[in-house]
Formats: C-alpha cells, sequence, structure tokens
C-alpha cells in the first residue's frame, strides 16, 4: 500500500519537476571561473615593457655596451614588483611565454657595475647555468642585481598555478559532465514517466469515452389513473325494444361515475447513446393504477349480452351493485398491478451545462400480476366482477417532457408523464370498450456507466 502510495506522489511530482535555467548555469561557470577583471595591471605591465623595448631599441648601440653613469633603464625594486605583479596575474602558460618573449631583451641580463645598471644582451638565450656562472666571474653581487634565476622561479611558480588551475577546470568540467548526464537521465526518466501518465490518461480517456455510451436511469411517478368508455352497440339489433331505446337514449360515460385514484410507477431503464442528444432506451416498469366507481348497494343480476356469428349471446352474473339506486352509496375499487418493459428513444432538445429540456416516448408490453376489477352491464343497470372478460396482455404507450439538472456526474429530471393503454382492458366479447389514462409526474436520475 505505501508502495503504491509513493508511486502515486511520485508520478504526481514529475509534473512539477524543476530544470536548471539559463542563469543557474551562468551562476556555476562564475562559480568555476570567477568574475571576469579588468586586466589593468597587465595591461600597465605591457606598456612598461613595450616602453623599456623601444628605449633599449633607440638608446643601445648594436656593436657596445652603452653604460651611463647614475642611470638606469627601471630599478630593483620596480622590476621585482612587476615581475611579482606577473606572477599573480597571468593565468595561462601560453599567455606568461608570449610575454616574456616580448620583454626578454629588456628582463634578462641586468647586472649592476660600479653603481651603474645596464644591460647585457649577450646573456639574452643563455640558460640558467651559463648566466650564473657569467655573474659570478664579473661579481655582481650587489642588491640591485636581478637574477635570472628568480625570473625562471617566477615562472615555475606561473606554471604550477596554470597546472592547479588547469586541474581545476578538469575537475570542474568533469563536474559539469557528470550533472549533464544526471540531467539527461532525468529527463529520459521524465520521458517514460510522462508517457506512463499519458498512457494512464488515454486509457482513462478511452475507457471514460466507453463508459458514455451506456447510462442508466432510475426513476418513479406518482400519478391519477382515468379511464373512457366506448359502447360500440352493435348489439342494438338483437335486443329488445326496451333495452334499445335505453342503450339509443344513454351514453355509458355518464352512467357510470369514476373517481380517479393516485397510483405509483418506478422502474429502471438503460439509455445507449446514439448521437450527442438523442438516446434508445429500455428497462423495467412496474405500475399500479387505480379508479373508483360510485355504486349503490342493490342486488340484481347484471347482463351481458354480445353477438357472435349474428346471433345474440347473454350471460348473467349475480350483482350486488346497482347503477342509479339502492339501500346506501358503495364505492367499487379497481386496481391493476402491471410489470412492462418500456422500449423507446429520449431526446435532449435542450443541453446546457446545467439545465436541459428532454423529451421521451415509450411502447410498453404489458403483463397483468393481479387485477382487482368491475365492469358494468350492457344494459347499464348493474356493476359485476369482471374477471371473466379480463385481458392480461396489453400495450401501453408514455409521452413524457421534463426539465433536467446536472451535478457532477448525475442529471436529475422531473417532469410531466402521459400513460395511454392502447387495447382494451376486456377481451373482445365485452362491448364496451374501457381504455385507461394515467396523467403523473415523473422523477428520477440518470448516471454513465
Amino acid at each position: 500500500m505505501n508502495d503504491n502510495f509513493e508511486q502515486l506522489l511520485q508520478n504526481e511530482a514529475e509534473d512539477y519537476r524543476a530544470y536548471p535555467s539559463d542563469k543557474v548555469w551562468e551562476n556555476i561557470r562564475v562559480e568555476m571561473h570567477g568574475k571576469p577583471k579588468w586586466p589593468a595591471l597587465l595591461i600597465t605591465f605591457t606598456t612598461i615593457v613595450l616602453a623599456l623595448t623601444v628605449a633599449t631599441v633607440i638608446n643601445y648601440p648594436p656593436h657596445h655596451l652603452l653604460v651611463k653613469e647614475n642611470t638606469s633603464i627601471f630599478s630593483n625594486k620596480t622590476f621585482a614588483r612587476v615581475s611579482a605583479t606577473t606572477a599573480k596575474e597571468v593565468h595561462t602558460v601560453s599567455f606568461v611565454q608570449n610575454k616574456l618573449q616580448v620583454a626578454a631583451p629588456a628582463m634578462i641580463g641586468f647586472i649592476k657595475q660600479n653603481g651603474v645598471i645596464g644591460f647585457d644582451e649577450s646573456l639574452a638565450g643563455n640558460d640558467e647555468e651559463a648566466v650564473s656562472e657569467t655573474i659570478k666571474q664579473k661579481d655582481l653581487t650587489g642588491t640591485g642585481a636581478i637574477s635570472f634565476k628568480n625570473k625562471l622561479n617566477v615562472k615555475e611558480e606561473i606554471d604550477n598555478e596554470n597546472d592547479e588551475q588547469i586541474a581545476s577546470t578538469e575537475t570542474h568540467q568533469n563536474t559539469l559532465s557528470s550533472l549533464k548526464n544526471q540531467s539527461k537521465n532525468q529527463l529520459k526518466k521524465s520521458d517514460d514517466v510522462n508517457k506512463y501518465l499519458n498512457n494512464i490518461k488515454d486509457n482513462k480517456a478511452d475507457k471514460k469515452k466507453n463508459q458514455s455510451q451506456w447510462m442508466v436511469q432510475y426513476y418513479a411517478a406518482v400519478s391519477n389513473s382515468y379511464r373512457t368508455l366506448n359502447d360500440d352497440k352493435s348489439r342494438l339489433p338483437f335486443v329488445n325494444g326496451a333495452e334499445r331505446q335505453a342503450l339509443q337514449s344513454s351514453n355509458v360515460n355518464d352512467v357510470v361515475r369514476q373517481k380517479p385514484a393516485v397510483g405509483g410507477e418506478f422502474g429502471v431503464s438503460f439509455l445507449r447513446k446514439v448521437s450527442k442528444h438523442f438516446f434508445l432506451k429500455a428497462g423495467v416498469q412496474f405500475n399500479i393504477r387505480k379508479y373508483g366507481i360510485d355504486a349503490f348497494n342493490s342486488n340484481g343480476n347484471a347482463t351481458f349480452s354480445y353477438v357472435d356469428n349474428n346471433h345474440l349471446n347473454t350471460i348473467s352474473i349475480q350483482s350486488a351493485y346497482s347503477t342509479k339506486s339502492g339501500t346506501s352509496n358503495a364505492t367499487l375499487q379497481n386496481q391493476l398491478t402491471q410489470i412492462s418493459v418500456p422500449i423507446g428513444f429520449q431526446w435532449d432538445i435542450v443541453d446546457g451545462k446545467r439545465w436541459g429540456f428532454s423529451a421521451a416516448a415509450t411502447i410498453q408490453p404489458t403483463l397483468t400480476l393481479n387485477k382487482n376489477v368491475y365492469v358494468v352491464s350492457t344494459d347499464y343497470q348493474y356493476y359485476a366482477d369482471g374477471t371473466s372478460f379480463f385481458r392480461r396482455l396489453n400495450v401501453n404507450t408514455s409521452t413524457e417532457f421534463f426539465l433536467t439538472l446536472k451535478s457532477k456526474d448525475i442529471k436529475w429530471f422531473f417532469g410531466p408523464q402521459i400513460r395511454y393503454q392502447q387495447m382494451p382492458t376486456f377481451n373482445d366479447i365485452y362491448p364496451i370498450k374501457e381504455h385507461r389514462i394515467d396523467y403523473g409526474i415523473k422523477f428520477g436520475f440518470v448516471k454513465s456507466l
């Protein structure tokens, strides 16, 4: 578990890794090599050397040594200071060698003789031992003598310092190389991690894309059930005169006094996206449909007449309820419990960021599980149990309009619904056709799978 958590943190942190900027690299270079200084001393030294060289060329005859009493090109102190300055400021071997070659005629072979400082060109180009031997022979041991050995010592010190600087430079270069290699490795790891994260995101996106094609819808509805009655009166030519006159002068919807009752619906549907705003849907649904009939307590025979092969058939059922009068009032409860399979479509007419408006329609093959029904006799006089005429399989249709509200991954909906029974409640033998209709409010939510 800890390994997974640490791996998750590491994967998420890779996107926020900081890499050295150009300013950081510039600071590293300054740390290694230091800030460049204005070479004031070097320019001064070069100027002095050039001035001495020019003066020497002008004042020095080619065939004899020019000796001038109480006159010197420059003092031992000045030369020593220049030498020391040279040893401190020169940083590369090639640069020092070039300067020594330029200054050689003026720097090598100075001697002090009888308080007079001169320049012996014959010493130039000789090695250290030859110059030292010549100086000894001339017994030049005064404080003003400048030893060629000292010059070589200065050069050796400069060489050592340059060697140290070269070694330091190589160390820094190795460090830089190591840092570059580490940076490359980190970049490679970062690329690998980014590829891994991108693969995860792509997989999630593909998965989400695939899942978003299917949605599940949970819903419920509260409704009032009504019914319409239609008597085809195909039996009129076959009934007696009194019944015929009653049927012709009466409307069955005026005789039967219905009272709507509250019913309910709940179910689940699965939606398949066809386009951005259009879905096909199918599911399972349960309905309870109720209504009441106002009647009177009165015993009698309910007569049911129907025509079969141009012949009038009559069925009589004992009844305890009358349509017109009786000893007391009574209310007959008609209730159906049904299961259906709604199949249809849904269209998101308006699909905003939060609010929307949708319409849906379904056709619903329906099976009635249990029944409690009463039917009116064909002469409109009594009510009787209608189980023997009942149709268990039926077809309903539904039309819905509702507002939608998006909340995170869930879409809520709420709106009116009309459910209509397409086939008569009772079979073809019973001539009075009943069609039920429910007016309700449907609500629920939709969620992607």
